[in-house]
């Protein structure tokens, strides 16, 4: 997928490069922020900063002045924190992001994926709509993009796509990478669509996902065929890894 100079939610610019390894390199004004996943290969200009943030945090404003209460509120900070740190694992999610943002006037920045043969997808976040990212699949986005995690039901974690998911909330544009090429599908109100277990890389937060048993055992056990399949009803845009 090669993608010509776009332009972001907010000021950025970006454009994607197909090659072996597909490369999005961003545009961004001064002080505007790239947020990315640690261990992404990342070339910048030289007046491109970057620092690493864990991006765990908790708002200590409820704690009291009182003794007691700072123990209670200090507790509970650390419980959040070790709750969301192992959410953040199950989801496929690093535990550091790395942020880059230009001094002194605009700066550029070039992202290579992390797989050969593999796919950027641009996915567009706004107030009207998020998306819903199978494990692992967040790749960067801009600051105004949040990061967070969905918890499935113990059916459809257990028999299918995992207990935890990520989501993406705010504004801005995201990108999200895939293992190999990529399949867009745009479903209509009550539209549905089956597939195996796996294949989902990416879909809309109004989207609804459901694991169901297969009931023709002869394909499960002749076919090949896992016995559960995923089936996302629209209205929404799904996107698969194929």
């Amino acid at each position: 997928m090669e993608i010509s100079l776009q332009d972001g939610v907010n000021n950025m610019k970006y454009e994607i490069k197909s090659s072996s390894s597909p490369v999005v390199v961003c545009t961004l004004a001064e002080n505007e922020k790239l947020v990315t996943e640690s261990g992404v290969s990342a070339v910048g200009s030289a007046n491109i900063k970057v620092h690493t943030s864990s991006d765990v945090r908790f708002s200590r404003s409820f704690v009291k002045k009182t003794k007691a209460h700072k123990h209670l509120g200090r507790l509970y900070i650390r419980c959040a924190r070790v709750g969301r740190t192992l959410s953040r694992i199950l989801s496929g999610s690093a535990l550091f992001h790395n942020v880059y943002l230009p001094r002194k006037g605009e700066g550029t920045v070039s992202l290579s994926s992390n797989y050969l043969g593999g796919t950027l997808v641009p996915l567009s976040v706004s107030g009207d709509g998020g998306y819903i990212v199978n494990k692992g699949g967040f790749f960067a986005s801009e600051k105004g993009v949040r990061l967070s995690n969905c918890r499935l039901s113990l059916k459809d974690g257990l028999f299918g796509e995992g207990f935890f998911l990520q989501k993406l909330e705010g504004s801005g544009v995201a990108f999200i990478e895939a293992e190999g090429a990529v399949e867009k599908y745009t479903l209509k109100e009550n539209e549905h669509l089956i597939l195996d277990v796996g294949f989902l890389l990416a879909m809309s937060d109004s989207c609804t996902l459901r694991i169901k048993r297969r009931n023709a055992l002869k394909t499960t056990v002749l076919g090949g065929k896992s016995l559960y399949s995923t089936d996302i009803a629209g209205p929404g845009t799904v996107y698969l890894n194929v």
